[in-house]
């Protein structure tokens, strides 16, 4: 703790996916715990049997009903949602409120408004603009105007990239209210010891759940050249992709260079990268804080990246990472063949990338800490 007694943290979603968003939160409530704080969990009684399901109740529902019903679903489960946290209050007399944002979802800033408790909101997409551009979304104007209002009354806002948080300022978030924390990795995620790079044999490796716009399919027609023979990828997790890319690498004559892991438990990624060299991030949004690229730099791999603002915040072109323009795939391929075949700057990416998880203190430790330091600040001036 950095200082005090515990804080009673009453940690709020409605999250029920098991995918990265079940991720961060078991890691920062695993982070709190570990910092001496008391956490208790108010969520939808399905998400502790979430496992390592892509697709939550909310994503199913919004698939089998038309999007008005389904969305309107959304939005009176906050009714029931405030109940379920108002009671918690009561019982459990938190210090603050912890609340991962969730589309309609106003549980939060109505129950701690009313109890007169801080609430911190922690904003990970913005979700109206997301929904709308990849899921469709039928009530887009009273989903971006919630959405606006949560963001203003939360007591603090705490987005995972700077672009993101530039987001939340202009919904009307006042700016000293709004602090960037964004994702990490634990301590024991940290590799030992760094790959060792040689010319005769790269191993690309992708983190998470495969889908188109991840241009897996690309990596794999820039690896199938004669070139990059001595490269293979490998997918640790599936993908609605895989079976095409399958297809794609057999038509290639690559099949015994490409591999799937299938799902695996988060704890068990840190030793499926150990053979690997390579880290792809072939393609993320503009406002995200990837998981993914935290797990390649504990891991010491030479990371390549899509040049864009979030992702210059945490890696370095040259130092910690090979960029590449993602609009542009001649210079993407070529920047990805350039690395494939450079073993000596793989060596000198993945040492910077190491040395920048460290001494940048991107760890889920040292995100409780910020949000620690931000919960003392509130209460001690409520």
């Amino acid at each position: 703790m950095a200082g005090g007694r515990p804080l009673r943290i009453l940690y709020h979603h409605r999250t029920l996916s098991g995918d990265g968003q079940a991720v961060h939160i078991e890691a920062m409530v695993e982070a709190f715990r570990h910092a001496g704080h008391v956490v208790h969990l108010v969520a939808p009684s399905q998400a502790q049997g979430a496992g390592h399901s892509r697709d939550g109740m909310m994503a199913r529902l919004r698939k089998a009903l038309p999007r008005r019903v389904s969305e309107r679903l959304e939005i009176a489960y906050s009714r029931r949602a405030a109940l379920r946290l108002a009671r918690a209050v009561r019982q459990f007399r938190p210090d603050v409120i912890y609340e991962r944002y969730s589309l309609f979802l106003t549980a939060g800033i109505e129950v701690a408004q009313q109890a007169k408790i801080p609430l911190i909101l922690e904003v990970n997409a913005p979700l109206a603009d997301e929904r709308r551009d990849h899921g469709g979304l039928a009530l887009y104007g009273r989903a971006k105007s919630i959405e606006a209002d949560i963001w203003r009354q939360a007591d603090h806002v705490l987005p995972v990239s700077r672009v993101l948080a530039d987001m939340v300022r202009e919904a009307g978030a006042a700016p000293e209210r709004v602090t960037v924390i964004p994702n990490g990795v634990f301590e024991t995620a940290i590799a030992s010891t760094l790959p060792v790079h040689t010319a005769d044999r790269v191993n690309l490796a992708f983190v998470g759940f495969a889908r188109q716009w991840h241009r897996l399919d690309r990596v794999l027609e820039t690896i199938a050249t004669p070139d990059m023979a001595h490269v293979r990828l490998t997918v640790i997790g599936d993908g609605d992709v895989v079976p095409d890319l399958r297809a794609q690498a057999e038509t290639l004559g690559i099949g015994d260079r490409f591999e799937v892991t299938g799902d695996i438990p988060t704890h068990a990624v840190t030793a499926a990268l150990k053979n690997a060299h390579i880290g792809l991030l072939p393609a993320v949004t503009a406002y995200a804080s990837p998981l993914k690229l935290f797990d390649y730099m504990a891991a010491g791999l030479a990371i390549f990246a899509p040049d864009q603002p979030n992702i210059r915040d945490i890696v370095e072109d040259g130092r910690s990472a090979v960029f590449a323009d993602p609009d542009d795939p001649a210079h993407w391929q070529a920047q990805l063949r350039r690395l494939a075949c450079d073993a000596d700057l793989r060596e000198t990416l993945s040492r910077g990338a190491h040395a920048r998880l460290h001494d940048s203190g991107y760890l889920w430790s040292e995100n409780a800490n910020r949000v620690e330091a931000v919960a003392r600040q509130l209460i001690n001036a409520a």
